[in-house]
Order: C-alpha cells, then sequence, then structure tokens
C-alpha cells in the first residue's frame, strides 16, 4: 500500500515537473518579446544548463554557486532599455530572474525566487504559474509588502499567473499580474 502511495507520489511530482517544463520556453519567449518593445531583451531557458552567454554576465561568485550548489534558476536573461534616457517599462535594466511552478504558488515559492535574485544580483525576478496567484497569499503580502522586494527594497518581484491556448488556430497568451503591476505598462 505504501509503495502505491510513494509511486503514484512520485508520478505526479514527475508530471508536475514536465508540465513545468513544458512552460519554461513560452514564458521566456512572452518576456522576451513583450520587453523588446522597451529595450534589448534575450530571455535563456536555465533550469539544466546555464548557457555561456549567462555565464559570460555573471559575477565570479555567481558562477561559484552554480557549479558548486547547482544553483539553476528555470530561465535566466538581460534586459538593456533604448537609449531614450527613459524607461519606458517598470523594468530595471540588468540581470532578470524567472521561477516557473506548476502548481499554486506558494510563500515558499516567493522565498526560493528572492534566494536567486539575492544569489544572482537580478534587480528584476519573476515568479510565474500556471495558476492565479492565491487570494490568501496576495493579502498576506498585501499586509507585508517587504516580501516582494529583495536587497533592502530596491528589486522586484512580480507575480503572475500564465496560460496558452490555442483558438482558431492562433496560440493566445494571458497573463494576470498580482498587484495590477505589469512590468510592460509604461511609467506614466
Amino acid at each position: 500500500m505504501f509503495s502505491d502511495i510513494l509511486g503514484n507520489s512520485k508520478s505526479t511530482s514527475q508530471t508536475r515537473q514536465r508540465n513545468e517544463q513544458a512552460l519554461y520556453e513560452p514564458i521566456a519567449r512572452y518576456l522576451e518579446n513583450g520587453l523588446s518593445l522597451y529595450g534589448r531583451c534575450e530571455m535563456y531557458v536555465t533550469k539544466s544548463i546555464i548557457p555561456r552567454a549567462v555565464k559570460a554576465r555573471l559575477d565570479k561568485d555567481s558562477l561559484f554557486y552554480v557549479r558548486v550548489e547547482k544553483l539553476k534558476p528555470d530561465i535566466m536573461g538581460f534586459y538593456q532599455p533604448k537609449p531614450s534616457g527613459r524607461h519606458w517599462a517598470h523594468i530595471a535594466p540588468g540581470l532578470i530572474i524567472v521561477e516557473v511552478k506548476e502548481g499554486p504558488l506558494k510563500l515558499k515559492d516567493i522565498y526560493q525566487a528572492k534566494m536567486y535574485s539575492e544569489v544572482f544580483g537580478s534587480f528584476n525576478t519573476f515568479l510565474i504559474s500556471r495558476n492565479p496567484v492565491p487570494v490568501e497569499l496576495e493579502r498576506f503580502l498585501v499586509e507585508h509588502p517587504y516580501i516582494r522586494t529583495t536587497h533592502a527594497g530596491n528589486k522586484q518581484l512580480f507575480l503572475a499567473s500564465f496560460s496558452q491556448q490555442a483558438i482558431g488556430g492562433e496560440t493566445v497568451t494571458e497573463t494576470k499580474w498580482s498587484f495590477n503591476r505589469s512590468p510592460f505598462t509604461p511609467y506614466p
């Protein structure tokens, strides 16, 4: 009986992991396309291998943690705004970290994303799930806003739900950003 329970749990975990991995590329392309409207953006799926283009931009301490502790966010990228002198998106220049979750977001997921942000020095970190952000978690984060920031409040964490579906031969992407904060909304 226990082997059935453990076997099913392992099977469920593997299915969840495959479903999560299937989101990496669509989310990377979605963010890259959205941010490319405001500047240069490159996104890479980094869960299993961090490409040279990313490693070349990481400092020696970050590379140490990649090598020794095997820290690999799901997606990493870089954003550089157009040289107009004005930021059109709510995104700071530099490294972007993205963590993807198959199930509903939990507080521990936020702290995992924050850990990656702190270790790699990312000014912009995204935590994206296929499911809407639970109302209880949003309420908690409203009451404790410091949890959504990193590095003494200088860096930000964006939370969102992401879905894609085929409608009439086209792929339609729907994203709901928590706290009505889309990173693609221009500053007033």
